[in-house]
């Protein structure tokens, strides 16, 4: 990308970008596009010759699921403590009584919630 259009106006780990006029081209050369994209149905990530999109929005628990098979144990640990702690802050209840009180286990599989009731998951498996 630098080699065909030069520097960009912008680089660094999380955003690149380069300022072009009106009528410029912008060369991607041997590129992948990776963009947020708002219809590619269930799917959490998709790939086509030269683009990836991932699912930018309308995320269910089999969503987040999905996501935390993907990771490691140190991953899961991290994501449900953090969960607990956001869950805490927002509503000021214990994390357990609030799950318990809303569809998000009841739209699991029995299976998924046995699955994640591993000893990495001890904090929000009784």
């Amino acid at each position: 990308m630098i080699e065909a259009n030069g520097l960009p106006a912008m680089l660094n780990t999380v955003d690149t970008w380069w300022s072009l006029s009106p009528g410029q081209k912008l060369s991607f050369p041997n590129a992948t596009l990776v963009r947020a994209s708002e219809d590619i149905g269930e799917e959490l990530i998709t790939h086509e010759e030269r683009e990836t999109r991932f699912k930018a929005n309308d995320y269910r628990i089999s969503h987040i699921i999905t996501l935390l098979k993907r990771g490691t144990n140190k991953d899961r640990e991290t994501f449900a403590a953090r969960l607990i702690s956001d869950i805490r802050a927002e509503i000021e209840v214990d994390a357990l009584t609030f799950l318990a009180s809303t569809d998000l286990i009841d739209s699991c599989p029995e299976e998924d919630i046995q699955n994640s009731c591993d000893s990495s998951f001890t904090v929000l498996c009784p």
